[in-house]
């Protein structure tokens, strides 16, 4: 990695860069598109909420925390702000498009095989509670894979993961606004006529789905973005583990379809998503470490020593 890539202080400054803009920019959105956004007062006035809160966090971390702690208090503000506006931005989803989708992608599914592809996977529901499992387990990754991260690579591990995995759901979220697509078990729930049976983590996918999805957060897929942010992360500062692990992120891409969460053109978006994030966020930190000390020159008295005279 570059110098500005093993510079945390650059990658924290970039995250919260980050973070705010994107809060931001939906609140903009709010505002423009007040005539389209459901209770639009109050989603505004949540979005402005979660920034207080966000720098409220960031800011006493700083000030009360150090080393392990202060990561910990990071990556519970930046994945809980995320986590915050996944539901938070469904109600900006027909700003731009006023209905689903849905059958364009479907239609590209038909083209390729004949049937749309979660339909498709009813022939063979054998591994449902395994499917289900890597499903489930990618929300307590989400924070432990920063504090891997951490124990193997320092602070400035952390913090590339917290980055690339903020720059991913950036994309994702936008991905809603610009592309709406209700999902599958929202568009047709006709089609699916074989129950999708197993034990404990399947109970665990069908209460996620009921209890915190919503029509719509589909395109690109999440799941498969922080999933792909968080191998690459794995395979860059702790090999072992990314090995170990491999099997299960490779069925985490499945299960989506498989548990009829998502299309698969939602995942193979959500792949696409997180390579072009981890090409591009060292650049941006580089840009915003550029920009960060240009201001520092512009506003820093330099004392210039002047030659003496005899």
């Amino acid at each position: 990695m570059n110098k500005v890539q093993n510079s945390s202080d650059a990658l924290s400054t970039t995250i919260h860069l980050v973070c705010l803009s994107f809060i931001a920019v939906l609140f903009a959105l709010t505002i423009i598109f007040a005539h389209k956004v459901p209770d639009w007062q109050e989603l505004s006035i949540q979005f402005l909420r979660a920034g207080v809160v966000y720098v409220a966090v960031v800011w006493l971390a700083r000030r009360l925390s150090k080393g392990w702690l202060l990561m910990v208090v990071y990556t519970a503000a930046v994945l809980g702000l995320f986590a915050f506006l996944f539901k938070a931005v469904a109600g900006l989803q027909h700003i731009v498009v006023d209905g689903w989708m849905d059958d364009v992608l479907i239609s590209m599914d038909y083209s390729l095989i004949g049937k749309e592809s979660s339909v498709a996977l009813q022939r063979v529901v054998l591994l449902t509670e395994w499917m289900m499992f890597a499903y489930v387990i990618y929300f307590p990754l989400w924070p432990f894979i920063a504090l891997i991260c951490y124990w193997s690579g320092g602070t400035c591990a952390a913090n590339d993961y917290l980055l690339n995995v903020s720059l991913a759901n950036v994309v994702c979220f936008l991905g809603f606004i610009i592309f709406p697509v209700a999902s599958p078990l929202y568009h047709a729930p006709h089609l699916y006529t074989v129950p999708l049976e197993g034990g404990f983590f399947t109970w665990c996918g069908e209460w996620i789905r009921h209890n915190q999805h919503y029509a719509g957060g589909s395109l690109p897929s999440p799941h498969c973005a922080d999933g792909s942010i968080m191998l690459a992360m794995l395979y860059r500062y702790n090999r072992n583990l990314f090995y170990l692990s491999l099997p299960v992120f490779l069925t985490l891409y499945v299960s989506t379809v498989y548990g009829r969460y998502h299309y698969a053109w939602d995942g193979i978006a959500g792949i696409i998503s997180a390579i072009v994030v981890l090409k591009l966020s060292s650049q941006l930190v580089s840009a915003m470490d550029a920009v960060r000390t240009r201001l520092r020159s512009l506003f820093v008295t330099r004392n210039v020593a002047e030659p003496v005279s005899e």
